[in-house]
């Protein structure tokens, strides 16, 4: 039976479970255990759900949640119920979107680089990370903004938080000042919060890599070598006593005969060289390997055929490749070149390492 109730209906012990019902708001009842305290709900027909729902407005705390806070949310239950609102979705809804705007920037990244790497259909066919170069970019995130804003609630991050971030490496607060690695983590921060900003996640309101103040302009890299430091080069690349190996030696020969990327020649294989020893010597890169993911097909001079027969020589029946690299089955790794040039003879790995298992040395 229903009936007025007051503050001291909930203080009063029971023996048994027990259910008040009140007469001023239908639907509103207060259920005692009989050990614990009351606690405050509101019953209604839900007509999207097509069955009866009890909310839970909460528990009854002596002069701070009172049986008058109760019926005063019991009230706008009603009236939201009374309009055909499924009152059980969008409480589900609200708790929802609490749990992802509760979400620290660490978790999020850590989500972001799970998602960044899992592996798609390209459409070539192939399954590959789904942001393929997600390495570089999450070595910044981790390096930067895992580091400055980790343990903030990603919610709360904003515009001048990333400022300062970008401030502290250009003052040289995580190491070398640059302008370069404040650009790149600056790209990578503004991706992953507007991933993070997408329906269907909604961790944040807003991207807050907006409106950032500008940065400075980098002067562009002029320096070029010139033909007696080629000369000085190709020459070299031939003394036994260079410190690297033919093999280095002969990439290095074909990237200046070609002028292709180190990541576009490194991986080849036998099958991508047709026509060797004719004019009409071609070298076919597919466009996985190529910057704009477009299939390459590349004329090979006399010299270019030279030297890719001397590699081919050169290479044992175990590697795949035509440029292997020190490790089985593993091909030329891209900085032992830029290592032979500087003179150092061997590639070590990194103090710290972003998710990658494993860096091959091959110099």
């Amino acid at each position: 039976m229903a009936k007025t109730l007051s503050n001291r209906d909930c203080d009063s012990k029971v023996n048994k479970l027990t259910k008040l019902y009140d007469n001023k708001c239908p639907g509103f009842f207060v259920q005692k255990p009989k050990t614990g305290d009351a606690t405050f709900y509101f019953r209604y027909l839900d007509k999207v759900l097509g069955k009866q729902v009890d909310i839970r407005i909460g528990l009854y705390v002596k002069d701070e949640f009172t049986l008058l806070d109760a019926r005063a949310k019991a009230f706008n239950y009603r009236a939201c119920a009374d309009q055909g609102e499924s009152l059980m979705q969008t409480l589900r809804k609200v708790t929802d979107q609490r749990k992802r705007e509760g979400k620290t920037v660490a978790e999020i990244l850590d989500e972001y680089e799970a998602w960044a790497k899992t592996e798609v259909r390209k459409p070539d066919g192939e399954m590959r990370p789904r942001i393929e170069s997600w390495y570089g970019a999450i070595g910044y995130l981790r390096r930067f903004t895992g580091t400055a804003l980790g343990s903030m609630v990603a919610s709360e991050v904003e515009n001048d938080h990333i400022a300062q971030v970008q401030n502290d490496i250009i003052a040289g607060r995580y190491g070398k000042p640059s302008v370069g690695n404040a650009r790149q983590f600056r790209k990578s921060a503004s991706a992953m919060f507007e991933w993070a900003a997408e329906a269907g996640r909604k961790y944040v309101k807003v991207n807050p890599c907006h409106h950032l103040p500008g940065l400075d302009s980098q002067p562009g890299r002029d320096r070029v070598l010139s033909a007696e430091e080629i000369k000085v080069l190709w020459w070299g690349l031939d003394d036994p006593a260079l410190g690297c190996t033919r093999q280095i030696a002969l990439a290095l020969k074909f990237q200046l005969v070609t002028m292709l990327r180190s990541k576009e020649f490194l991986h080849s294989q036998p099958h991508e060289f047709s026509d060797l020893g004719t004019e009409n010597a071609r070298f076919t890169i597919p466009l996985k390997r190529v910057k704009k993911r477009r299939k390459l097909i590349i004329p090979m001079s006399d010299l270019a055929q030279e030297i890719i027969a001397e590699a081919r020589k050169l290479k044992d029946g175990k590697s795949p490749y035509v440029f292997p690299g020190k490790l089985d089955g593993e091909p030329l790794d891209e900085k032992a070149l830029g290592h032979a040039v500087r003179g150092i003879t061997s590639i070590r790995k990194p103090a710290r390492s972003y998710g990658r298992e494993s860096i091959s040395s091959s110099a």
